[in-house]
């Protein structure tokens, strides 16, 4: 049986129309999960030190031995925010300007902290 395209049917009203390409959620619920997880990330923005407070770091750096326990608070560049780093010094590289704290490298620019008397 053929179908004859010259028969009028009832016209779909605009609103019912319009639905048809209305977005939709795919995943239910994913907006407001995507909406607070981001409202729980919490960036900070690196402090800049004064030439008192730098020249503090380094002598506190310069005094530091291999073996010695620290905390050192400093800025993480993939976190955007500040960390401490607990441990125990494995070396410090005033070439490069870095810190070892057990396997992990600290940058000396990054230091906002240092804590030696433990």
């Amino acid at each position: 049986m053929a179908y004859d395209l010259n028969k009028s049917r009832p016209k779909m009203p605009i609103a019912d129309r319009a639905k048809q390409f209305m977005p939709f959620a795919a995943v239910k619920g994913l907006d407001e999960a995507l909406a607070k997880k981001e409202s729980e990330l919490q960036f900070e923005k690196k402090s800049l030190l004064s030439e008192e407070e730098s020249a503090r770091i380094d002598r506190k750096l310069r005094k530091l031995q291999p073996g010695d326990p620290i905390v050192i608070r400093a800025y993480s560049e993939e976190g955007k925010r500040y960390l401490d780093y607990t441990g125990v010094v494995a070396g410090v590289d005033f070439v490069y300007r870095t810190v070892a704290v057990g396997s992990r490298v600290i940058r000396m620019d990054d230091i906002l902290q240092i804590q030696t008397n433990l």
